[in-house]
Order: structure tokens, then sequence, then C-alpha cells
């Protein structure tokens, strides 16, 4: 005898992380407010494909998130669209969120910034240790910013000059801004290219 596939019940928290990475398209509202807008069609595939409900549970967490505000209905008027109030789902419709989402990581930038402020203007009364440690530390992130501007300039200065000698590139430091470590990025010392051909005109000339 076939079993009975158990009923699923979601929570307004879980229907709204379902659907808040959904891809969504940039809209104007009442021509005042910029809106971000998805379709409902879009909804139900994401949560099919992206969180492996099945279609009556897609549109079944569209209606919780209907029936408790979390997203309201919209309509397109010319350029822009204007507020539809139904809290029937409809997959043809399009929708907007009017719960804004969890704030957590702004607060937490927001309070490290705050933070960061805080202690620059603290500067006068630092002890003079970490005063002293921290301008050697500012002088050596200069030094390696000029270090390596330095370096780039000699590398397309010597790369230029053999191109032109000998018709061949040359780069000193290959790896220097390659996706390697650091210490890699200062090995090999040099490396060659393939020869660049000359032009065909120039070797018929030599052949005749």
């Amino acid at each position: 005898m076939a079993e009975v596939a158990t009923p699923r019940h979601f929570t307004v928290n879980y229907a709204e992380k379902s659907l808040r990475d959904i891809e969504t398209t940039e809209s104007i509202l009442n021509k005042m407010k910029r809106i971000s807008i998805f379709k409902g069609s879009h909804a139900v595939n994401h949560l099919m494909s992206k969180k492996g409900l099945l279609a009556s549970e897609a549109k079944e967490v569209m209606s919780i998130l209907l029936d408790n505000h979390y997203i309201v209905r919209v309509r397109p008027v010319d350029d822009q669209h204007i507020l539809d109030i139904s809290y029937e789902f409809n997959i043809n419709h399009e929708y907007i969120w009017i719960k804004e989402g969890s704030k957590t990581a702004m607060y937490l930038l927001s309070m490290a910034v705050f933070l960061a402020a805080l202690i620059l203007a603290m500067f006068p009364i630092w002890p003079r240790s970490v005063k002293m440690a921290t301008g050697y530390l500012f002088y050596a992130m200069i030094g390696i910013v000029i270090f390596l501007i330095s370096i780039t300039i000699i590398r397309a200065v010597i790369y230029l000059a053999v191109l032109l000698v000998c018709r061949r590139s040359f780069w000193l430091f290959p790896n220097l801004y390659a996706e390697c470590g650091i210490l890699e990025s200062f090995v090999p010392l040099y490396g060659w290219d393939e020869e660049i051909d000359e032009e065909p005109e120039l070797q018929e000339k030599k052949n005749k």
C-alpha cells in the first residue's frame, strides 16, 4: 500500500529566508520610490530549484508571505508600477517586498566603523609605544606601495626595450601580479615569452 506524503508546514521565517535571495528587476512605485520586483512564476521556480519544494509547497510559501504582509502585489502602469492589493497568489502577477530583511550585517558594519572612528579620535591619548608602532606600520605600508609602483614601471621599461631590440617578450618577476602567494610572486626572477613573428612582408624580403 502506497505511503501518503505528509503535508509540510512552513513558518513565516522559513518562507522569508527561502525567497530573500531571488533575483529581481528595478522599477518605480507611484513615480516616487525605486523598488525591486519579481514575478510569481519566477518565485515558484526559485523555490522549486533552489529549495527543493514542490509546486504546491512553493505556492503555499508565497501565500504565507502575502498573508503576513511580507510581500504585496503590484501591477505595471506605463513605465512604472502601482500597488494592487490582493491576498490570492497568482504566478502571472508581480510582487515586491514590503518588509525589510535582517539588518544584522549592516548593524555590525556600522558598529565596526564607529569603533574605528572612536579609536582614531582617541589617538592623542594613545600610549607613546602604540603611537610609534602605528607610525612604523604606516610608513611600512607606504614603502610597500612605492616599491610595487617602482617595480611595475621598471618591468614596463625593460619589457619595451627588449621587445624593440630582440623581438621577444621579457618579463621581470613574471608572476608579480599572478594569483599566487607573496613569495611565489617573485619567483622566478625573470621569464621569456615566445618569439614574436615578423611581418610577412619582412620575411619575404629576407627569403629573397
